[in-house]
């Protein structure tokens, strides 16, 4: 501690954000910085900023497009739901459906159309001829049309 004494911590915007909460919590104490009163994790990092020996360097855009990782399609689709929601909060990547009763798949797709909205795919596009939701369309359009089944009588067992 004395070899820091007087050093200023510089720390990557970015990296913090992409910590979870318990490790960011024990980064703050061996940085020596309090989180007492702090609920959220927004508020972990303005406490965070705030500490005199620290400074925290804010995210450069353009660099950040240029340098980022991307991601494939089918990595995505392999996500379970909830794990593709997590890395959409990580890269803050918008999740707006039209609609709040989306099935799961739905879902799925909304999400990733956000990813390739975003630029976080490596061709740049959601491919829809082909994958899943294309898959997904046929089925709907399958339920939609009205099928005529057989009545059948079940008799009760007799005793």
């Amino acid at each position: 501690k004395e070899r820091m004494c007087g050093r200023v911590a510089r720390l990557r915007a970015a990296e913090l954000r992409m910590l979870r909460v318990p490790e960011l919590r024990k980064l703050m104490r061996a940085l020596g910085v309090s989180g007492e009163g702090c609920v959220e994790k927004a508020d972990l990092l303005k406490q965070l900023a705030a500490a005199p020996d620290i400074e925290v360097a804010p995210e450069e855009p353009n660099l950040l497009k240029e340098k980022r990782l991307c991601y494939e399609v089918a990595e995505l689709e392999k996500l379970e739901l909830s794990l593709l929601h997590n890395l959409m909060e990580r890269h803050r990547v918008p999740f707006r459906p039209e609609r709040l009763d989306l099935s799961e798949e739905e879902e799925r797709q909304v999400a990733l159309q956000s990813f390739a909205d975003e630029g976080w795919l490596k061709d740049g596009k959601l491919a829809t001829s082909g994958s899943k939701a294309s898959s997904a369309k046929k089925a709907e359009s399958v339920d939609d049309q009205k099928v005529e089944s057989p009545s059948v009588a079940v008799a009760a067992p007799v005793d």
